[in-house]
């Protein structure tokens, strides 16, 4: 289940068993590339056992100048998104 946005071709995913509730927010494809890339740098902390996944959530937060509540990739937009690879990259 995904909502779906035809003519712009964006698209967000639904919580499995919950139609309601999506997994943030519409995304083209250049904004589904961005949170895959900054995923990539952002997970990568907590894979190397860096942090675990709430540290790490509330390490972006600081970083990002956002409460922890707000701070979810699957919300942001391309600025916000593009400051996570920042971050995320730097702290390496």
């Amino acid at each position: 289940m995904i909502y779906l946005c035809r003519p712009c071709a964006a698209y967000v995913g639904v919580h499995h068993g919950n139609t309601k509730d999506s997994k943030g927010r519409l995304a083209n494809k250049e904004l589904r590339e961005l949170k895959k890339e900054a995923h990539s740098y952002f997970d990568r902390i907590r894979q190397e056992n860096r942090m675990k996944r709430e540290e790490e959530y509330h390490w972006l937060a600081a970083q990002l100048g956002l409460h922890r509540s707000q701070t979810h990739i699957g919300y942001f937009d391309d600025a916000t998104t593009l400051e996570v690879i920042q971050v995320a990259q730097l702290y390496w």
